[in-house]
């Protein structure tokens, strides 16, 4: 199969821990990124099953990772047993025992560079004091609000401005673009 340049570059990582060129006085690695070369993992919590399949169907057959969680523990859980590499976080506000938002001030304590989508299917001014307050300490470049309900293409859109296309399917487009 032929690849073009551009879709070759693409399945290349980012980053590399080459060993230096001979005669090279640095012998210091290059970083590599947590999330490496691999897919972009995305951590779903939402509590009603119609809204996270619908999320499953939409993120999950685009080319994402998808850890699902229907509780703040659960999440917890879910973001240890991956070893914390997650890159995107859509979170519902308002949960039986818990806060989205609280659970997204959590993990972007422990992952600075998690993007995150906030769902609701109430106006903002029908939150939760605390909640309102958590979302302002939240930067507001790594937040989205998503009002229930809504588009599977705004979903999407949403997932794309944060993460861009997937890894597996951007030189697949860009093949076909080429052609």
């Amino acid at each position: 199969m032929l690849l073009t340049k551009a879709a070759e570059q693409q399945r290349s990582p980012r980053f590399s821990s080459r060993s230096p060129a001979h005669g090279s006085r640095s012998h210091r690695p290059v970083p590599v990124p947590p999330w490496g070369d691999c897919v972009q993992t995305i951590l779903v919590l939402e509590d009603d099953t119609s809204i996270m399949a619908l999320i499953r169907l939409v993120v999950g057959q685009n080319g994402y990772n998808i850890l699902e969680a229907t509780t703040a523990r659960q999440a917890f859980e879910r973001f240890e047993e991956n070893d914390a590499q997650v890159d995107l976080l859509i979170a519902d506000v308002t949960l039986p025992a818990g806060s989205g938002i609280h659970v997204a001030l959590e993990l972007q304590s422990l992952l600075p560079y998690l993007k995150i989508i906030i769902m609701s299917g109430y106006p903002s001014v029908m939150w939760e004091h605390q909640d309102s307050a958590e979302l302002e300490e939240l930067p507001s470049d790594s937040v989205i609000t998503l009002q229930k309900p809504f588009l599977p293409a705004t979903l999407l859109d949403s997932v794309h401005r944060f993460l861009g296309l997937p890894i597996s399917v951007a030189p697949a487009l860009q093949m076909k673009a080429a052609s």
